[in-house]
């Protein structure tokens, strides 16, 4: 029962909010009537649907969100700006279901003979005249799965038509089928079974459906639309975080369809709504660390994800797993995959690169990518460099790979100034293999003798000319070079007389 005191409420209302008061109060603020109306009706479909998004906490909005609903609570038009243009970012404010907006309503180019021919024209069209029945093509997918502009924005800018036969049986795979007339009026053929896009030509199709004999003009190839090219222009080399900030809903989504298979930026991702963030995942890119934090706890997104990845492996042999297609660390997070690992292990360039998108974060990288990166010594010191260096961190196996290469070896030792405490015996051993390395850790060390590690001094003396050099660096003081030092310097070279 509506009381009196609610009834002169919402009246007040209604009269502030279509009446020429709330509109007369914008134009004072310097706006244009009609975008003070396109507004406040905008507003007040927001309202009228009770979308949940008008209570979230919007930038530069202070209005209390008991109030959010009541327009005159919004007494700058700013102010009813920054919410409507942020909540049509989230999803469409329009009075209809449609997906990318435009008409739904469609109505067959042909019919006769039992046979009925549609064009589908945007999403929603391919939706209705795909119908009830759980047929699977992508451009008639419900929902964040609708994959139209996907197909649309190609480079061969194809045309949706759809043809059924219902006097044929529905055990005949052709009873209904998508055809698509590119660019050059080819064609491209889905069975009711979506087992694949066949290019066929036209005699090929009278094949499959003799009934179509006579009716080839009605499948024409529409080029993009002016506004359709418009939108892909603007959108093919993609935009900055702000401008896709200021995006409807709708544009939103093209974007994600023209951009197609590209990797988004995090910022990008977080100003996604729920259903196109599921949209983006069905385009098996992967998510980066910080978009996989941010769903990791939505039951629905990360439900969608698994799935993904499920059928990315499932599409590959243990071959092609990690050679022609490489996963995520994310990916592997969310269905803690076997077959990722193993595809990855193969190259030591790839587990680094996965260890990485880890953060190295030794308590998530699985034991096989640290054996893969030992592979290499080169990856192993970037590893080890990663970890900063410290050994209480750093896996034995990266350690022992190091340590199988001079160069990197002493590279190691270099980078963290020669302090003994942080060089590990075995770079210790990798550095000895070669006398030029170990006169270079000597000088390094400054020539003291009371740090310089014995099997440094006894790698030197395998050189002469290192020798002689070492026993230099020591002014050829005879009390302060080891013997050994002394004994091969001078194969090569006497020491100066008055040093003797």
């Amino acid at each position: 029962m509506i009381t009196f005191k609610k009834y002169l409420i919402e009246e007040s209302f209604i009269l502030e909010a279509y009446g020429d008061v709330q509109k007369q109060k914008y134009v004072e603020q310097g706006i244009e009537p009609d975008t003070a109306d396109s507004y406040i009706q905008k507003f007040d479909l927001i309202r009228k649907n009770k979308y949940k998004e008008l209570f979230d906490n919007i930038p530069n909005v202070a209005i209390p969100t008991q109030r959010r609903n009541d327009i005159s609570a919004y007494k700058t038009f700013s102010e009813l700006e920054a919410v409507v243009d942020y909540v049509k970012g989230q999803r469409q404010i329009q009075p209809t279901s449609n997906i990318e907006g435009g008409d739904s309503e469609v109505k067959p180019i042909y019919e006769g003979n039992g046979l009925e021919i549609s064009r589908g024209d945007n999403a929603n069209q391919c939706i209705e005249i795909r119908g009830k029945w759980p047929y699977t093509w992508c451009i008639a997918a419900p929902g964040a799965n609708n994959l139209y502009n996907t197909y649309r924005y190609k480079d061969h800018e194809p045309t949706f038509y759809f043809v059924k036969d219902k006097k044929m049986l529905p055990t005949n795979k052709y009873h209904f089928f998508v055809l698509q007339t590119i660019k050059g009026n080819n064609y491209m053929v889905t069975s009711s079974r979506n087992d694949g896009d066949q290019r066929m030509t036209w005699e090929e199709i009278l094949n499959i459906q003799p009934k179509l004999d006579g009716l080839r003009h009605l499948f024409v190839n529409i080029p993009l639309s002016p506004k359709e090219r418009e939108n892909y222009n603007m959108f093919k080399n993609s935009i900055s975080d702000a401008d896709f900030l200021r995006l409807p809903y709708e544009d939103k989504r093209m974007f994600l369809d023209i951009v197609g298979h590209k990797e988004i930026s995090d910022e990008k991702f977080n100003m996604l709504p729920e259903d196109l963030k599921a949209h983006y995942i069905s385009f098996g890119l992967g998510l980066s660390m910080p978009q996989y934090e941010s769903i990791k706890d939505n039951k629905s997104l990360m439900k969608r994800y698994k799935q993904i990845i499920e059928r990315k492996i499932e599409k590959l042999s243990d071959e092609q797993v990690g050679d022609r297609i490489t996963f995520k660390p994310s990916e592997y997070l969310a269905t803690n995959s076997k077959e990722i690992i193993t595809g990855i292990v193969r190259n030591p360039v790839n587990s680094y690169n996965f260890a990485r998108g880890l953060g190295f974060d030794l308590n998530r990288i699985p034991k096989e990518i640290v054996n893969s990166i030992a592979q290499d010594p080169g990856y192993s010191y970037s590893f080890a460099k990663d970890l900063g260096f410290d050994l209480e961190r750093i896996p034995k196996e990266i350690i022992n790979s190091i340590a199988r290469n001079v160069r990197v070896s002493y590279t190691f030792a270099k980078d963290v100034e020669f302090d003994l405490n942080r060089i590990p015996k075995e770079i210790i051993t990798g550095i000895v293999r070669n006398p030029v390395n170990s006169y270079s850790f000597a000088q390094g060390l400054g020539f003291d003798l009371n740090r310089i590690p014995k099997e440094i001094v006894n790698s030197i003396a395998q050189d002469p000319y290192g020798s002689y050099n070492f026993a230099q660096g020591l002014g050829f003081d005879l009390t302060k070079i080891p013997p050994e030092i002394v004994s091969s310097a001078k194969t090569y070279k006497d020491f100066p007389n008055d040093n003797i």
